[in-house]
């Protein structure tokens, strides 16, 4: 998908599942009415890259349970033993050179909901994205069911991320989560928390996190440049 206006699409602009290689680059997704979605949904085992978009408008959250809007969606769900035998497999994302404003979130990567996501490692690469003055947060990565293999691995380089109002990025699991992030020659300013990590396990956990930022600028955050 290649120059194309997207506006007021409905839920999502362009969405792809299943074993689907998507390319989606130099278009302009606009949501003018409060109305829940994101711009580009990247499901199930799906891959692909998105790169030059203009992104803007998807800020209202869900009514039914308050999921959040995004401009770019990467996803594994669909994936777990809920939905069949699905092989393992891993899921290769490319978002570079991007525009995301006015949205709820940035982007929203990972699963969060228990037993959606199987044996399928989300790897995506961020770089040279422009994510400012979005409603809640620039990025959302999170992971759920690392215990039927789900893992999200994930390289930002070279993102500007400034002032998206509570976070630049914020990583969690609910406690059965496998995550590996890297931030490399990011700005990353104008918000409380620059980088948050926590865990929202009921209970004991069993998630990992491995967390690694260099070379980055954090002036300008409120309360905290890192909150671990």
């Amino acid at each position: 998908f290649t120059g194309n206006d997207f506006i007021n699409m409905g839920r999502v602009g362009i969405v792809t599942h299943d074993y689907i290689t998507a390319t989606i680059t130099g278009n302009t997704f606009v949501k003018t009415l409060d109305d829940f979605g994101y711009a580009v949904e990247i499901g199930s085992m799906s891959v692909g890259s998105v790169t030059g978009n203009t992104i803007s408008g998807y800020d209202t959250p869900a009514a039914s349970d308050g999921s959040e809007s995004a401009g770019i969606y990467v996803q594994n769900a669909f994936t777990g033993t809920l939905f069949g035998s699905i092989p393992s497999m891993t899921k290769n994302v490319t978002v570079s050179g991007n525009e995301i404003y006015d949205c709820q979130y940035a982007m929203w990567i990972g699963n969060g909901y228990s037993g959606y996501a199987g044996d399928v490692d989300i790897v995506v690469d961020v770089t040279g994205n422009n994510f400012h003055n979005n409603v809640e947060g620039a990025v959302i990565l999170q992971d759920e069911d690392a215990e039927d293999g789900s893992s999200v691995t994930a390289a930002f380089q070279g993102n500007t991320i400034t002032d998206n109002n509570s976070y630049g990025y914020l990583i969690f699991t609910q406690g059965d989560g496998d995550i590996t992030a890297t931030f490399d020659d990011e700005t990353i300013s104008g918000h409380e928390i620059g980088i948050v990590v926590e865990d929202y396990a009921a209970g004991a956990s069993t998630s990992s996190y491995s967390v690694q930022a260099r070379d980055c600028n954090f002036a300008g955050n409120n309360v905290y440049g890192i909150d671990n």
